[in-house]
């Protein structure tokens, strides 16, 4: 299937209008609850999904591997289906029960176990970051490059899901090499906006900094 301009305005569009519809409106007023796995889900996460189910297959009718769908029905999808819809209705459900400005709805088209288009979009920022496969990347209208250098990734040590900023920095510290590159995986669309957190921004790159000079 070709990934058309038009196809992907209209899912976007869709995602957008979810995030205003279902999302917003109940950001910092809703109860959160924890799931079997420990996870948390809220009222958001489900009404967001269902709503994400009609829009999606309205555009494209395909089956849906969603978030807050039982184990058993996310394996029949992924096993059986040659194309089928992917749908985090709201990642970062954590941080938009406790009232942290840094969640996303993603969501993704996917052939086989390859996505051939997927958008995040961040409703508080209004933030749409799309890709199509082998065509390129764009924030809203622009463009995303690569940049033509950039710093060696030899040697260099990733963290991610560390649980809060501290446990980051501090398992960091643990795994680094010296004059190796830390890099962090936040679980929001920018990193920008992860690394000016709170006021613990300037921290947060002062430790990182003093990890590179080890």
């Amino acid at each position: 299937m070709e990934i058309t301009v038009l196809f992907a305005a209209r899912v976007i569009e869709a995602v957008r209008r979810v995030a205003a519809e279902e999302i917003v409106p109940r950001y910092r007023s809703v109860v959160a609850l924890r799931k079997d796995d420990g996870s948390v889900v809220t009222e958001a996460d489900m009404a967001a999904q269902a709503a994400l189910v009609r829009a999606l297959t309205a555009i494209e009718p395909l089956p849906v591997l969603a978030e807050e769908m039982a184990s058993e029905e996310q394996h029949g999808v992924f096993d059986r289906a040659q194309r089928f819809w992917c749908v985090d209705p709201l990642d970062g459900t954590k941080n938009f029960s406790e009232g942290v400005p840094f969640f996303s709805v993603s969501v993704a088209l996917m052939e086989g176990s390859r996505p051939a288009f997927g958008v995040v979009y961040d409703p508080i920022a209004d933030e749409a970051y799309y890709a199509v496969r082998g065509a390129g990347a764009w924030l809203n209208h622009r463009p995303l490059e690569l940049p033509s250098t950039g710093p060696a990734l030899e040697g260099a040590v990733a963290v991610h899901g560390a649980g809060s900023l501290d446990d980051a920095v501090v398992r960091a510290h643990e795994l680094a090499r010296p004059g190796g590159v830390v890099l962090l995986a936040p679980a929001c669309a920018s990193f920008d906006m992860f690394r000016d957190y709170a006021e613990r921004g300037r921290r947060f790159k002062e430790e990182v900094a003093r990890v590179g000079e080890r």
